[in-house]
């Protein structure tokens, strides 16, 4: 049965979901052959020809689907990854542009206000960002409106007497940055309370400004007054209202039972985490094939002590494997602390090594999370982070310069 455009776009997309580009490629190009009309091949190419590192091609391909039409779904997603390609290439203005005009095809789209809220973040104007960024919670919102009924949502307003409920649906990097704003959230309200899972209630419970966490969400509607979304905190209270890294500590039993295991590794301690969260749906952008890392086993004097949560693939070179171990946040941040250095993708361990203040190196996807700004190797977030950015598609650049820095390094 000969396939049609649909057939092609349905694979092509499900390829790209998975970060396959070149099947991708493949698909759009042997769908454009039986439709060569079809805009959304060509939007779809542009992704292709983008996550393969071939930028004109990907504008071309922007440019082609935006002339077959100019408006409805395909135009809205060639305005969209043209404006990464513009901004990728220094040209800031026609980046914000197109951003525009995706804006004005569909300005209630969560995607285009993601893609301005980046715009803005990497830009180096965060404030502006922040109402933008909010978009990629929106189903948090509309699962809180819906628990919430007539509980009212807490947006600034005098709570002196009032007793909040913080909710948090997205992932534990996400509240581990965040948790630096319950202190002042704290000094507004009466009484705070924290919703959270197991895994990171004993690091909430120590957190400053909070007075009770709860492990399961909160039943009573007669024991709070209102609630708010932990990642909307930045907006609320303003961004330079979190505490300063290092604000979370570990527990003080755990620290010394870590400490005592770890003792006998000779060299540098420097954990290492190279994969986040397989159910995150950008995973396959932000995690590394373990055989990429290879050339770190040729670093002298170190002892690697894997942070990652489940059995992994063995990266090549002698790792110690602690992070199997670990029963839940209060278990990480005591080893961490032990550590002389993090290394680690985009995921809750650079956020935990950077709320406790432990040295910490980060690597970034091309296009970064929001929250790390669009360059330099530094973040205001934490001090003791250090930044390795992707300049290209693949690791390998990175690795190197990883491998480079820790040659060179004597602290770590």
């Amino acid at each position: 049965m000969l396939w049609n455009a649909f057939d092609h776009v349905n694979l092509a997309r499900a390829l790209l979901s998975h970060g396959k580009y070149d099947g991708a490629l493949t698909a759009c190009s042997i769908g454009l052959q039986r439709t060569p009309d079809s805009a959304e091949l060509y939007a779809l190419l542009a992704r292709a020809y983008d996550g393969l590192g071939r930028p004109q091609d990907a504008l071309d391909a922007c440019e082609r689907a935006l002339d077959l039409e100019s408006s409805g779904p395909p135009a809205l997603e060639a305005r969209i990854r043209q404006s990464l390609i513009l901004f990728d290439a220094g040209d800031v203005a026609q980046a914000f542009a197109s951003a525009q005009r995706a804006w004005d095809l569909a300005p209630g789209d969560a995607q285009v206000h993601a893609l301005i809220g980046n715009l803005l973040a990497w830009n180096g104007n965060l404030e502006a960002a922040l109402g933008h960024i909010e978009w990629n919670w929106l189903d948090e919102l509309t699962s809180t409106l819906q628990r919430f009924g007539g509980k009212p949502s807490w947006d600034g307003d005098d709570v002196r007497d009032k007793r909040i409920v913080v909710v948090h649906q997205q992932g534990y990097g996400d509240m581990l940055q965040a948790a630096r704003y319950l202190p002042a959230l704290r000094a507004r309200a009466q009484h705070v309370i924290v919703e959270c899972s197991g895994p990171i209630a004993g690091l909430m419970r120590r957190m400053p400004g909070v007075d009770e966490v709860c492990e399961k969400k909160v039943a009573d509607p007669a024991s709070y007054d209102a609630y708010v979304r932990l990642m909307t905190l930045p907006r609320i209270l303003g961004l330079g209202a979190g505490v300063a890294a290092p604000y979370i500590s570990p527990d003080a039993d755990r620290a010394s039972r870590w400490e005592a295991q770890l003792t006998g590794y000779s060299g540098r301690r420097i954990g290492l985490a190279w994969g986040g969260n397989p159910a995150h749906p950008f995973d396959f952008e932000r995690s590394i094939p373990p055989e990429v890392l290879t050339q770190l086993g040729d670093i002298p004097d170190v002892t690697f002590f894997s942070l990652m949560l489940e059995p992994a693939a063995d990266p090549g070179f002698a790792i110690v494997r602690i992070g199997e171990t670990f029963e839940d946040f209060e278990d990480a941040a005591a080893a961490i602390a032990q550590l002389d250095l993090v290394v680690t993708v985009d995921t809750a361990y650079a956020h935990l090594a950077g709320a406790l203040g432990v040295r910490v190196w980060t690597m970034l996807q091309r296009r970064p999370d929001w929250r790390w700004a669009g360059h330099g190797d530094g973040t205001a977030w934490y001090p003791s982070m250090r930044l390795f950015r992707q300049r290209e598609p693949g690791w390998n650049a990175v690795i190197e310069r990883v491998a480079e820095a820790l040659a060179r390094d004597n602290r770590a």
